[in-house]
């Protein structure tokens, strides 16, 4: 029997000047948790939820971490949701996304590049 297994990421706050806080991100991540669980019928222990809480210091490690745990989790016939409220950037045809820990001045190094995530998601040989 299939199931959902997701991956709810909001990233409020940002350990930079330069890059503004969305404090508004963590609503996001508590609303479409509320969703997944009580409209989807997700179980609890087939969710990683970071980014609750305005205060939230959500890494580059947090979201690669559970993207995986999320996707070795599931099996062949289930649905994996991964959702991302937050900043994002792109340069030379790569997407990223912006966590708390990524570098202003080294973002292609300390960012989430979308490609890793795809990666992630991809069935393994």
């Amino acid at each position: 029997m299939s199931k959902y297994v997701s991956g709810v990421f909001a990233v409020p706050k940002y350990d930079s000047r330069y890059i503004k806080n969305l404090p508004f991100c963590s609503t996001d991540c508590q609303k479409l948790k509320a969703v997944l669980k009580d409209n989807i019928g997700i179980e609890e222990n087939n969710m990683k939820v970071f980014g609750e809480e305005a205060k939230d210091e959500v890494k580059k490690y947090d979201i690669i971490r559970a993207t995986q745990l999320v996707c070795d989790k599931a099996q062949q016939d289930d649905t994996v949701i991964l959702y991302f409220s937050g900043h994002g950037y792109a340069k030379n045809n790569e997407a990223y996304l912006i966590t708390f820990d990524t570098k202003d001045d080294l973002i292609e190094d300390t960012a989430v590049p979308i490609s890793r995530i795809k990666k992630e998601g991809s069935p393994q040989d």
